[in-house]
C-alpha cells in the first residue's frame, strides 16, 4: 500500500485529479491510520500541502483541515506542521483562511517556528 499512497500523493496533484481516486485515497489513508499505519494518512497530508498549493479545491481543503484537527486531537502534530506549511507557502492570491482552532493551536498551543532563512514562493495557484 505504501507504493500506491506514494503514487496517488503525487499523481492527484494538479490536473491529474480524480474525484472517485480521491475519495479512496482517503478512506484508505484513514482506515489504515486507525489500525496504526500511518504512512497513508501522512502521504495524504503531503498531497493536501503541496497539491492544494498548485490547484485550489475548496472541499479537499475542507478534508485537510478536519483531518489536522482529528489527528491533533489524538495527540498527533504531522497534519498540523502541513498545514502550517501550507499557509507559509502558498501563493498570495489563494482564498485559504486560516480554521478558528487551527489558527488558536499554531499561535497558542503548539507555535511553530519559520526558518528565517526560507522564504514563501511567489507562484499562483489555479482553480481547477
Amino acid at each position: 500500500m505504501n507504493h500506491l499512497y506514494r503514487l496517488w500523493s503525487f499523481k492527484l496533484r494538479g490536473e491529474h485529479f480524480h474525484a472517485t481516486t480521491y475519495a479512496e485515497f482517503h478512506r484508505l489513508a484513514h482506515e489504515d491510520d486507525a489500525s496504526g499505519h500511518s504512512y497513508g494518512l501522512e502521504c495524504l497530508f503531503r498531497f493536501w500541502s503541496y497539491g492544494l498549493e498548485r490547484c485550489w479545491r475548496a472541499a479537499v481543503y475542507a478534508d485537510f483541515e478536519a483531518a489536522v484537527l482529528a489527528q491533533h486531537a489524538r495527540g498527533g502534530l504531522y497534519g498540523l506542521e502541513k498545514y502550517w506549511a501550507f499557509h507559509q507557502f502558498k501563493p498570495p492570491d489563494c482564498p485559504a483562511t486560516l480554521h478558528p482552532e487551527v489558527r488558536q493551536l499554531l499561535h497558542g498551543q503548539h507555535p511553530l517556528a519559520f526558518p528565517q532563512h526560507l522564504t514563501p514562493h511567489t507562484r499562483s495557484w489555479r482553480s481547477c
